[in-house]
């Protein structure tokens, strides 16, 4: 016997309307801020504990902040205002080289 017989009609249209009420909306608890910048790279234009290059680890949206972690060594992590990590004379997006 073939599982396809088991198997009840999957409707398309339904499963990708789900998908987007659970993954994208806002209506389930989806945050713009969240999806926007959780795991997201960032390069400091100076030197902070030492190291330039984090990654945000969490987003405390009740506090307006991100958590960052030092790639290069993840037992340095502090939190700073998403108002900080907007200011391009502070923080580039992604991982660069600064020199």
């Amino acid at each position: 016997m073939e599982l396809r017989h088991y198997l009840a009609p999957i409707n398309v249209q339904f499963i990708t309307h789900f998908l987007h009420f659970q993954v994208g909306s806002t209506a389930v608890g989806q945050n713009t801020v969240n999806s926007k910048f959780l795991n997201s790279k960032w390069t400091s234009v100076k030197k902070r504990e030492g190291w330039r290059h984090y990654q945000v680890l969490n987003v405390l949206k009740k506090k307006k902040q991100l958590e960052l972690f030092a790639v290069c060594d993840k037992k340095i992590s502090f939190n700073i205002d998403i108002k900080e990590i907007k200011d391009r004379k502070k923080w580039i997006p992604g991982w660069k080289d600064i020199v």
